[in-house]
């Protein structure tokens, strides 16, 4: 088996789940791995990081408050793997999920698998069943929907040493447009498995909040994938209005068949 070295960036304010996503990292079959944790505004998790005494766990802390994408990028900085992949702290690895990816790559491609989706309800304590949003895609739908929940794709770190990290500009859906600048030199590839898992807001206030939050980012990342194609080596195809609308509705259908299924 391949024997890189993977980075696993982990950004957070400090949320419950931080233990359970740094969980799931240690506990991988795949063990040659460094855990890059940035607490943004605060060092309440330093203690909780230490408390694991694994030395593969490296803190660091943006002292005053930077926001999720400049404190993603000071995490960029801090790696010294061959391989990065991000995991925000309310999400998590399945086992097999860094072994699956690391077997995909070739040093030119960029490897992505399928997550499941949780949705999940603070509130009233409650989950919904996991839920698949798998299909595959032309890579060319990258350049208008973010098609990979942030923490299935594996990339080489010679692709951020290249073409950078995170546009700053911009305060979310910035996982979308590094993703879409690394499409234009690599190629990405399934690893054909699900081996994620990836939440999201499921009580009715915090979903559309998040559900605006989207769009009100949505046309200006679209702008900056729009800039940055310009100087890209390959063409760009235009997905037409039809596969569009057949998309949206997919993913409408599959969320509201798993909130009343649960």
């Amino acid at each position: 088996m391949k024997n890189y070295l993977i980075s696993v960036i982990i950004r957070t304010v400090g949320r419950e789940s931080l233990e359970q996503a740094i969980n799931s990292v240690i506990t991988q079959t795949y063990k040659n791995i460094e855990i890059i944790v940035v607490e943004d505004n605060g060092k309440k998790c330093e203690e909780r990081c230490h408390a694991f005494n694994d030395e593969r766990i490296k803190y660091y802390n943006t002292g005053a408050s930077l926001g999720r994408v400049k404190a993603g990028n000071l995490a960029l900085t801090k790696a010294t793997g061959d391989y990065l992949i991000f995991l925000d702290d309310d999400d998590e690895f399945l086992p097999t999920h860094l072994a699956t990816l690391i077997a995909k790559v070739d040093g030119e491609n960029i490897v992505y698998s399928f997550a499941y989706e949780v949705g999940i309800n603070k509130e009233l304590n409650l989950k919904t069943k996991p839920y698949i949003l798998q299909e595959y895609y032309p890579q060319e739908y990258l350049y208008f929907f973010n098609l990979f929940p942030i923490n299935t794709v594996l990339f080489p770190k010679k692709a951020y040493d290249e073409l950078g990290g995170f546009e700053e500009n911009i305060e979310m859906l910035e996982d979308w447009i590094l993703w879409a600048k690394y499409g234009f030199k690599y190629k990405f590839i399934s690893s054909d498995y699900i081996t994620a898992i990836y939440t999201v807001p499921f009580g009715l206030k915090s979903y559309f909040k998040r559900h605006f939050m989207i769009k009100k980012y949505f046309n200006q990342a679209s702008d900056l994938i729009n800039k940055l194609s310009k100087n890209a080596p390959i063409s760009i195809q235009k997905i037409d209005f039809l596969s569009r609308i057949k998309r949206k509705f997919k993913v409408v259908y599959i969320l509201f068949k798993a909130r009343l299924d649960t």
